[in-house]
């Protein structure tokens, strides 16, 4: 009499199934991250070219001018405001509101208060959160907002300001975000003065992400887009300064007090039509390296960072290949650098897109 046999998997018939799909995981997975990671980078790039069109939007309002502060209503320095017809000294005060932010009586500095030329307006090691020593670089979207979003105040602080992959910037925008609607109504409180370079923090045990001030989005405006580019405009013939007073002064990043003087010699309303390689002149650009997070910086060797330029395109880039390198006889690539110190080895690191030779004239990229 014949014998049935039970149907099913032997375990070794198990195990050898288990390997196969623990081997096609591990294959899939990182193919899978990868392409998590390029989605983010496209939704990034999105963002950029957004940025883009509300430049052209801004240009397109205002005689073709770039972004900058609303035209001052007359006063000095010491009045808030600076001569009349310039770009205002500070923007986005209790009287002169800007598409609905208004940051107390002092409103938003456009460049520090302690030094207009380290380069004008940005701090490299800033604090996240926005205290009065910084400007229009961080806060360029408190001016752009009405040329890219709807709403006005907390309604057009929008993801279009965001890098998808900036999960802590997501984190303490929303904070923000929150505490203004629920604890404020709506409306911005005043800017909490520096203390040296670090900006006040939660009192809340929020752990650095707090509402004592408000967070930067995740992109920069460089300074050569509001600045003079004689500052950095050199003699392609003998590489000489075109302007040796102001690049002595300016150029060095050896900073002063601010003055109405300076202020007038750094601070200019620059055109579109003054970008002269508009396809290599970074306009925005990611300040982090939040697609890689084994970088730090955007400028590091393997950093992604998209960018939009002058010519109304957004772009992926990698800064360390795609970058020029500071080149003064054809005013192109990149003024700034930063000089790090450990155990006493210096390294030079080139850091790009802030500011470069030429200023809005000269170009960024390869």
């Amino acid at each position: 009499m014949a014998t049935r046999r039970k149907s099913g998997f032997t375990l070794v018939e198990l195990l050898v199934v288990i390997s196969i799909i623990a081997l096609l995981i591990s294959i899939l997975l990182p193919a899978v991250g990868q392409t998590r990671r390029q989605a983010r980078i496209s939704a990034c790039t999105s963002n950029m070219g957004q940025h883009s069109q509300g430049m052209s939007n801004y240009a397109s309002a205002n005689d073709q001018a770039l972004p900058n502060a609303p035209a001052s209503p007359g006063g000095d320095v010491a009045n808030i405001y600076g001569p009349k017809g310039q770009p205002s000294f500070r923007f986005a005060t209790e009287d002169r509101p800007v598409n609905g932010f208004k940051f107390g009586t002092q409103g938003a500095r456009v460049m520090g208060s302690g030094n207009p030329s380290g380069p004008p307006t940005y701090y490299l090691f800033a604090d996240p959160w926005m205290n009065q020593e910084q400007g229009i670089s961080h806060l360029y979207w408190v001016i752009m907002s009405e040329f890219m979003v709807d709403g006005q105040g907390a309604q057009a602080m929008q993801d279009v300001f965001m890098s998808p992959s900036d999960v802590q910037g997501r984190r303490e925008w929303d904070i923000f975000l929150d505490w203004l609607r629920v604890d404020r109504q709506g409306e911005f409180p005043a800017l909490p003065p520096v203390n040296g370079r670090i900006a006040p923090i939660s009192q809340d045990g929020l752990n650095l992400l707090a509402p004592s001030g408000i967070s930067n989005g995740s992109y920069l405006y460089p300074s050569s887009m509001v600045c003079t580019p004689e500052i950095w405009l050199r003699n392609p013939r003998t590489g000489a300064a075109v302007n040796p007073a102001l690049f002595n002064t300016y150029g060095q990043f050896q900073g002063g007090g601010m003055s109405v003087a300076n202020y007038l010699d750094v601070i200019r309303k620059n055109r579109m039509s003054d970008i002269s390689h508009p396809s290599n002149k970074v306009a925005f650009f990611l300040d982090n390296a939040v697609h890689d997070p084994d970088i730090l910086s955007w400028y590091e060797q393997g950093a992604t960072c998209t960018l939009a330029t002058g010519d109304g395109s957004a772009r992926s880039t990698r800064p360390y290949t795609d970058a020029l390198r500071g080149n003064q006889q054809e005013n192109a690539g990149n003024r700034f650098q930063l000089y790090y110190t450990d155990e006493g080895t210096t390294s030079v690191f080139d850091v790009p897109y802030i500011c470069n030779w030429g200023g809005i004239r000269g170009r960024d990229l390869q």
